[in-house]
């Protein structure tokens, strides 16, 4: 093998009968086409240049340029696939990052997971926004339970939405006392309702063995509470709010009732008719 070595002092230079390149030390098994020790620098002036470097077994690129910005080019169309630039911004298909921030896309960017966390918490899987689709599309967060998911407006900071880890929702509030689902700070519109109950619905006051209270025990109960029998009062409604739900199961079930009241009330008439004819 044809082998042309330069020593100077303590430094080798060697090129091969191949083409491989060696500097800085000798070591006949290096396959690199190049292989320099340390480190390799290209400078077209003091302002210009660039430098691969290899110190505490970290490889480290250097560049300089007056606009402080290192480009990626396709050199077959002249795409700028690539830009990095100062403070640390990085931007791809892309050469505006005027703004704050520091990753600059344009056009869309592919993941099967995101995740937004703050630095102090990288090493840890607390504190963190995540995006991921395993089964189906999630939205993932982890923070202090007393802490909420929260949808803000940037122009005004009002928060319409919040998710609490509880599972609890709040529609202009961050008020969740109680065991509700659902908390709605203001009116609530909608085409329809449905509200299915787990308890039975009143047809039960039709039973033969319901127990239809006489009217003037009706009378006295009114007289005693200030308000229907199994109807909540008006304190209980200030206090707890009204349960919709529940509200209109026990409204139906007075309905029904007062159409039993009804009904025997024709039947006397009904009666008092016969004996007046008689």
């Amino acid at each position: 093998m044809l082998l042309l070595e330069i020593l100077l002092i303590r430094t080798r230079f060697s090129v091969d009968q191949r083409g491989k390149i060696q500097a800085g030390f000798s070591n006949a098994s290096i396959t690199e086409q190049l292989a320099v020790s340390n480190n390799l620098a290209l400078y077209a002036s003091a302002t210009r240049g660039m430098k691969l470097d290899i110190t505490n077994n970290r490889a480290r690129f250097f560049w300089r340029s007056p606009q402080r910005v290192l480009e990626f080019i396709n050199e077959d169309d002249g795409t700028v696939a690539l830009r990095v630039g100062d403070a640390g911004k990085v931007m791809v298909n892309t050469g505006s990052f005027d703004s704050n921030h520091k990753f600059h896309v344009e056009g869309g960017a592919l993941s099967d997971r995101n995740r937004v966390q703050p630095e102090a918490d990288w090493d840890s899987d607390e504190n963190y926004l995540g995006m991921y689709f395993s089964d189906n599309p999630e939205i993932i967060w982890d923070s202090d339970p007393t802490d909420y998911f929260e949808f803000k407006a940037a122009d005004t900071g009002e928060v319409p939405l919040r998710l609490s880890s509880a599972g609890k929702v709040g529609i202009n509030t961050d008020c969740f006392t109680g065991p509700h689902s659902l908390y709605i700070e203001g009116s609530a519109i909608a085409e329809e309702i449905f509200v299915q109950l787990k308890s039975a619905w009143c047809d039960y006051v039709f039973a033969d063995d319901y127990y239809l209270r006489p009217l003037a025990e009706v009378e006295d109960y009114i007289k005693e509470n200030g308000h229907l029998p199994n109807i909540p009062s008006a304190a209980e409604i200030e206090e707890t709010g009204i349960p919709l739900g529940e509200m209109e199961r026990l409204l139906t079930e007075k309905v029904e009732e007062l159409t039993l009241y009804v009904i025997e009330l024709r039947k006397e008439i009904d009666t008092l008719k016969e004996e007046i004819k008689d």
